[in-house]
């Protein structure tokens, strides 16, 4: 016979707002010991929620939300806002040096063997794209 086992964090909330939170704590640390959370957020009706998972930098402050996967199912990457209006929404960077949303490792890369459709690739030099043809393209930017 097999076991199940199930963790339920309960909430009563019919305003949008948190139904429960998981903190993440390091007693080592001094002042605010937490360094990330995961919340289910209230949707829209009763029956929906979001998940939010948050970070906190060195000094406790709250970088945002890290990633928010919606009642819908989009999920948001540090998008800072409300509700993700793609499958998948990245937020826009910052002027500052490593804060680029979207950033391909050029060392050491190389195509794969065979283009696969949909794919973005680098070989460290040009960026690639493979459509539904299987035909890989050279991005051009103009």
């Amino acid at each position: 016979a097999s076991t199940s086992y199930s963790f339920d964090l309960v909430g009563n909330q019919t305003t949008s707002t948190r139904v429960g939170t998981i903190n993440f704590r390091n007693i080592q640390k001094s002042g605010n010991s937490l360094v990330a959370q995961i919340s289910s957020l209230r949707g829209s009706t009763n029956d929906g929620a979001s998940l939010s998972f948050i970070t906190f930098n060195s000094a406790g402050t709250q970088n945002g939300t890290s990633i928010l996967i919606a009642e819908n199912g989009n999920i948001a990457i540090i998008n800072n806002t409300s509700v993700p209006s793609a499958k998948l929404h990245i937020g826009a960077g910052e002027s500052t040096a490593g804060t680029s949303p979207i950033k391909f490792t050029t060392s050491g890369a190389a195509l794969n063997t065979t283009p696969e459709a949909g794919a973005f690739e680098t070989d460290g030099t040009d960026l690639f794209f493979t459509n539904n043809a299987g035909v890989r393209k050279t991005v051009t930017l103009i």
